[in-house]
């Protein structure tokens, strides 16, 4: 705790810990099990804002999961879609088929004026 409190270890520091409170959430481990219920109800937090902000409480759609937290599977992903579905019912959690590099690549090319279809993304 005081290397975290006092001498303010940086954030890749505390991130590069995950893996060690998700072994320890999987073990059965109460406090470990109780960071990914918190970070998932803040990410949640986070993704619910900004579905009231854009009303779409009401709407059918999709919310990726992206980075490395959700390596913690059903750990992190079941309470951040019990929460977000209480504000969006119709929300599905999802897991995208590419990593967001690939979008990025995909709307430069698209930018060129290349036309990408289903057959150019189909995973081999």
């Amino acid at each position: 705790m005081d290397r975290v409190y006092v001498k303010r270890i940086s954030v890749a520091d505390i991130a590069s810990l995950a893996p060690l409170v998700v072994k320890a959430a999987k073990e059965g481990d109460k406090i470990a099990l109780n960071i990914l219920n918190s970070a998932a109800k803040e990410l949640a937090l986070a993704a619910t804002a900004v579905i009231r902000k854009l009303r779409m409480e009401k709407d059918d759609f999709d919310v990726g999961t992206i980075g490395g937290v959700f390596k913690a599977g059903n750990l992190i992903l079941e309470p951040l879609k019990n929460e977000i579905l209480k504000v969006a019912p119709k929300a599905k959690i999802t897991t995208p088929k590419f990593e967001p590099v690939i979008g990025a690549v995909i709307l430069a090319l698209e930018r060129l004026g290349v036309k990408i279809d289903e057959k150019m993304l189909k995973e081999k």
